[in-house]
């Protein structure tokens, strides 16, 4: 289940305003994002699977109808 904590989301905005994250906050920390997998669109927002180093893992993004990060 997603976490219902808004974080803060680095995201850089393409031309065609799609959103790519680049950097976000996970317990107290600012994680780098160093690869973004498979993304999707549902009544809860937009979602990204994405790859951090260090530490290595994948976690999912979620970008809200009304403009907060989870």
């Amino acid at each position: 289940m997603m976490s219902a904590t808004p974080t803060e989301v680095e995201v850089r905005v393409a031309p065609d305003g799609t959103l790519r994250p680049l950097r976000f906050s996970w317990r107290g920390r600012m994680l780098r994002v160093v690869g973004v997998g498979r993304s999707w669109s549902d009544e809860e927002g937009d979602h990204w699977l994405v790859m951090t180093a260090p530490p290595e893992r994948i976690f999912e993004l979620r970008h809200t109808p009304e403009g907060t990060w989870h």
